[in-house]
């Protein structure tokens, strides 16, 4: 047998003894793997970054899962600044029943904070300045819990409102405000009939037997949408029944002779401030990627 066919042959297949050693030593290099369930921003790199070639698959995950948490961290804090904040700015004796009845909060000033309605949504910054106005609804005058889901009650305003949305040309708080009760109908509905009537932003109180509290509504409730916000372009808010309470005994006590006059605003509050910083090579094909879907 020449030296080239002994060199061409393939080595001998490992003997019981190798084949058992093999892993052993494999497995003494290895450190023990950490058992640890994996977060959604770990498998959502992953899922996007599956497509991408082996060599450059490290890099994705790496990139993606700092946005994920960057994008996690901006939503987390979402819940908070997406707050509305009604600052009453007349009649003096409105703000310190408020005060008495522990519906500000110590970190925010004088101003009652309400959980803004998912359609209709202002931008950040908005501020409204105008009068707040409200009509017990005819249809539901003798119950408990009000509705406002029809145009109703709007023939009885509408002259009011149409003469304080005069008071823009004298560069006054020309906005109207109108104040809803909860309940029957969808939020939605609501906001879209106020709309109609020429309110500029709407404060849906809540009324009947929920016994929320403000901090459950601020954390907890959404005005959610109800398939057909998309033709609504004025912010609302929900606010608990005992603020808005004081607050509409205070319009029908003072109608004509001293109104309510308040503020509504959206501006990100500098306690929480959110920093986020995302971090691509404008070089790799795997970021321009994507950056691009």
């Amino acid at each position: 047998m020449s030296t080239h066919s002994l060199s061409a042959m393939p080595p001998p297949p490992p003997g019981p003894l190798q084949l058992a050693a093999a892993p052993q030593s494999r497995r003494r290099g290895r450190r023990p793997e950490a058992r640890h369930a994996a977060s959604p921003a770990s498998l959502l790199s992953f899922a996007l970054c599956l497509p991408v070639s082996l060599p450059h698959r490290a890099y994705c995950l790496r990139h993606v899962f700092l946005g994920c948490l960057g994008l996690f961290a901006l939503l987390w804090n979402s819940g908070q600044l997406a707050s509305a904040q009604l600052r009453i700015q007349s009649p003096k004796h409105l703000i310190e029943e408020l005060k008495g009845a522990g519906a500000f909060e110590e970190q925010a000033g004088e101003t009652i904070i309400g959980s803004t309605a998912s359609f209709g949504t202002p931008a950040y910054g908005t501020v409204l300045r105008g009068k707040a106005f409200y009509v017990p609804d005819p249809a539901t005058e003798r119950v408990d819990s009000g509705s406002h889901c029809t145009p109703a009650y709007c023939e009885k305003i509408k002259n009011e409102v149409d003469q304080w949305k005069k008071s823009e040309a004298t560069g006054g708080p020309s906005k109207v405000i109108f104040f809803l009760d909860r309940g029957i109908c969808t939020f939605a509905t609501k906001v879209r009939i106020a709309q109609a009537c020429g309110a500029d932003a709407a404060v849906v109180v809540d009324r009947g037997v929920s016994g929320w509290s403000r901090s459950y509504i601020r954390f907890n409730v959404i005005m959610s949408d109800d398939g057909t916000g998309q033709d609504i372009n004025i912010p609302s808010v929900l606010i608990s029944r005992a603020d808005g309470q004081l607050i509409l005994d205070a319009i029908i006590a003072g109608a004509g002779d001293e109104p309510v006059l308040l503020e509504m605003e959206w501006n990100i509050p500098n306690r929480w401030p959110v920093a986020v910083e995302f971090w691509t090579d404008p070089g790799e094909r795997q970021s321009k990627c994507i950056l691009t879907q």
